[in-house]
């Protein structure tokens, strides 16, 4: 997929009905960049550059702290709790009345990027 595609995907993630992909709850969307499937995946610093110019700059997000909480034992709604499990930080923007989030998992697994599309504010 090329970058165009993929934010033709995000754009119909950000305003197409939510509930889809992989873990994902009823009130978001998640999509696997990149699983090896179709190719070499995105580059996440492209797609980033690419969102920033469609929806400005994102805030930088840790989900460290969001995975410890889960591993006491704290709820974490979803996509969250899914993300904080193998993604350190997401590149996060605010388009209307949903989050986007663009993530990378830690320790070269697949897939290269994670895309999601949810309405449930940050934890």
């Amino acid at each position: 997929m090329t970058t165009d595609v993929h934010l033709a995907l995000m754009e119909r993630m950000r305003s197409g009905p939510l509930g889809g992909g992989s873990g994902a709850a009823p009130d978001c969307s998640l999509v696997e960049l990149g699983s090896g499937v179709d190719g070499p995946g995105p580059e996440l610093d492209q797609l980033v550059a690419v969102f920033t110019e469609h929806w400005g700059g994102p805030q930088l997000v840790s989900l460290w702290s969001t995975g410890e909480r889960a591993r006491r034992g704290e709820e974490i709604p979803q996509p969250w709790h899914l993300l904080s499990g193998s993604v350190e930080y997401v590149h996060l923007w605010r388009t209307e009345d949903r989050w986007i989030l663009l993530g990378s998992p830690s320790g070269g697994e697949r897939p290269d990027v994670v895309a999601v599309a949810t309405v449930v504010d940050p934890p």
